[in-house]
């Protein structure tokens, strides 16, 4: 969080002037910044796990991935089979699999 960096800034700056107290031990300020870190974690994991991370849901300026649309667009597709491919369509046509 930027206002927990720049508050941080100011006390070490008022340290340095030869000014204020300070703010917490280095361990306190690290198990604050932890703290903050997995309550920033926890909240996303929600919001994914309630399908609510979704590029239409966050509104971004992409384009939005549609299966269906993409499905259609493919069946029809030339389909370049491999030599591995022929022959195991071959084995299955003899073997009336196909």
């Amino acid at each position: 969080d930027s206002s927990t960096f720049e508050r941080l800034e100011q006390n070490l700056d008022a340290l340095r002037r030869g000014g204020g107290t300070m703010p917490a031990s280095l361990s306190d300020i690290a198990d604050h910044l932890s703290a903050r870190a997995e309550e920033s974690v926890a909240a996303y994991q929600l919001l994914s796990a309630q399908g609510l991370l979704t590029a239409e849901k966050l509104g971004l300026a992409v384009q939005i991935y549609d299966p269906t649309v993409y499905y259609n667009l493919a069946k029809d597709a030339p389909v370049k089979t491999s030599k591995q491919g022929r022959e195991l369509d071959r084995v299955l046509k003899a073997l009336g699999k196909k």
